[in-house]
C-alpha cells in the first residue's frame, strides 16, 4: 500500500511539474540564455505586431518629419534587421529573399507587411532554436569588434526593442495606445 501511495505521488509531482506532460509543446527551449532570448524575442515580437496591427492602413505612411523612418518602414526594419543581424552567424537569407538598401521602402501594405514581421520572427526563433550552446559562445566580427554568437542575439533584442519604442511613440503620436497599456477596469 505504501509503494502504490508513493508512485501515485511521484505520479501527480511530475505531472504538475510538467515533467510527464509539458504545458508548452513549442520546440523552444525550457531554460538557458536561448530560452531567455526567444522568450524576449517573443515579446518583442507580440508587441511589434500588436501596433502593427492596431495602426490603421491610412497611417502607414505618417512619419514625425522627413529625416526619419514612416511607420511601415520601421516596421520592415524590424524585421528586415533580424534577418541581417542572423547574417553574422553565417545564416542565409529564407529562399527567394533579397534584401537591398530600400527594403524598407517596398511596400507600405498593411498586410504584406504583417506577413513580413510574421516570417521573420519564426525563421529567427528557428534559428536561435538550433543553435548548441557551442554556437553561442563563437566569436564572430561584428562591424570590427569581436563578440559572441551571444552577444549578437542580445543585440538583436535590444535593437527589436528599440525600434518597438519607436513604434510606440508614432503610435502615440497618432493617437493609439499600445493594447497592452490600456487601463482595464
Amino acid at each position: 500500500m505504501k509503494y502504490s501511495k508513493m508512485v501515485l505521488l511521484l505520479s501527480m509531482a511530475l505531472f504538475f511539474s510538467g515533467k510527464i506532460f509539458p504545458a508548452d509543446k513549442s520546440p523552444s527551449p525550457d531554460k538557458g540564455i536561448k530560452a531567455e532570448i526567444i522568450q524576449e524575442l517573443n515579446d518583442a515580437e507580440e508587441k511589434v505586431t500588436s501596433l502593427a496591427k492596431d495602426i490603421p492602413q491610412g497611417k502607414y505612411i505618417w512619419r514625425p518629419n522627413e529625416e526619419v523612418r514612416s511607420i511601415s518602414e520601421v516596421i520592415i526594419h524590424v524585421a528586415a534587421a533580424n534577418y541581417f543581424i542572423l547574417s553574422f552567424t553565417g545564416t542565409k537569407l529564407p529562399e527567394g529573399m533579397k534584401m537591398d538598401d530600400d527594403f524598407d521602402k517596398k511596400t507600405t501594405n498593411k498586410e504584406e507587411i504583417l506577413e513580413l514581421v510574421k516570417t521573420a520572427y519564426s525563421f529567427t526563433r528557428d534559428k536561435i532554436t538550433a543553435m548548441s550552446d557551442k554556437d553561442l559562445e563563437k566569436m564572430i566580427d561584428f562591424f570590427g569588434s569581436k563578440i559572441t554568437t551571444r552577444q549578437l542575439l542580445l543585440k538583436m533584442i535590444g535593437h527589436n526593442h528599440e525600434h518597438l519604442g519607436q513604434l510606440i511613440a508614432y503610435a502615440r503620436m497618432n493617437g493609439i495606445v499600445p493594447s497592452w497599456s490600456k487601463k482595464t477596469n
